[in-house]
């Protein structure tokens, strides 16, 4: 068979405490209402677990090895990881809205660790994440709420939003050319562990951005922060070491307090707008 498992109905429960092997996918479900949980060990050629009904439970504390790990679809899913998971591509890839995704164990992902595409998503990571080449976390969504606590290492950036009104926590360990990178508006970043930037430390491009540091920010070759747009409310208690410059401010409007220390290779505070 294509797949190991393969279930087509509503309410679907399955369990795996042995051995899956898909050519295709090892578990497949595409019901709503659906829940999977694997303990034991899954190989899939292109998904470990594919679900594309809403509201689907998916739990791992046993091990997964495809391309995408964990692929779900539907809208409403909560994935919880506290085993392996090994993507080829992705760790975890989510489409639908309003996921829920928790790791405590290992995600590892050729490019991207945790990818989520929907609205009001929330992710929060206390294990380890890698994205190889690409990001640890990346969420496409509005309204995205992701708490690091764990460690994250990426080839790109570690925590990436694109969408409006993100609020992102880290009290962890990043690694990353950009360990935090904010492209939507009124996006809350708060920083009370440890980001190391082979570029910037945080960078955020939308307006209305608060960004908050009390832990250590360190950018090897770039700005420990840097905010590109109008209206961003800057707050330094902690430390910046910056290969450039501590922190940078190219929009009107902004407001930047320092009670911390700045260690900059260039200029400590630039403002330019």
């Amino acid at each position: 068979a294509d797949d190991g498992i393969f279930s087509n109905g509503s309410n679907a429960t399955i369990t795996n405490s042995g051995t899956i092997t898909g050519v295709d996918d090892g578990i497949v479900s595409n019901g709503a209402d659906a829940t999977i949980t694997n303990i034991g060990t899954i190989n899939g050629g292109d998904d470990g677990i594919f679900s594309d009904g809403a509201n689907a439970i998916i739990t791992n504390s046993g091990i997964i090895n495809a391309d995408l790990g964990i692929y779900s679809v539907g809208t409403n899913t909560t994935i919880t990881n506290s085993g392996s998971i090994t993507g080829g591509s992705e760790g975890i890839n989510s489409l639908g809205a309003k996921a829920t995704i928790t790791n405590s164990g290992n995600i590892t992902g050729g490019v991207n660790g945790i990818l989520s595409i929907g609205a009001n998503a929330i992710i929060n990571n206390s294990g380890t994440i890698t994205g190889t080449t690409g990001d640890g976390i990346l969420s496409s969504g509005a309204d995205a709420t992701i708490t690091n606590s764990g460690t994250i290492n990426a080839g790109d950036d570690g925590i990436v939003s694109t969408g409006d009104d993100a609020i992102i926590t880290n009290s962890g360990i990043i690694n990353a050319d950009y360990g935090i990178y904010s492209v939507g508006t009124n996006t809350t970043i708060n920083n009370s562990g440890t980001i190391t930037g082979g570029v910037d430390g945080i960078l955020s491009n939308g307006a209305n951005a608060i960004i908050t540091n009390s832990g250590t920010i360190t950018s090897t070759t770039g700005d420990g922060i840097r905010s590109s747009d109008a209206d961003a409310t800057i707050t330094n208690s902690g430390t910046i070491n910056a290969g450039d410059d501590g922190i940078v401010s190219n929009g009107a409007n902004a407001i930047i307090t320092n009670s911390g220390t700045i260690n900059a290779g260039d200029d400590g505070i630039v403002s330019n707008g």
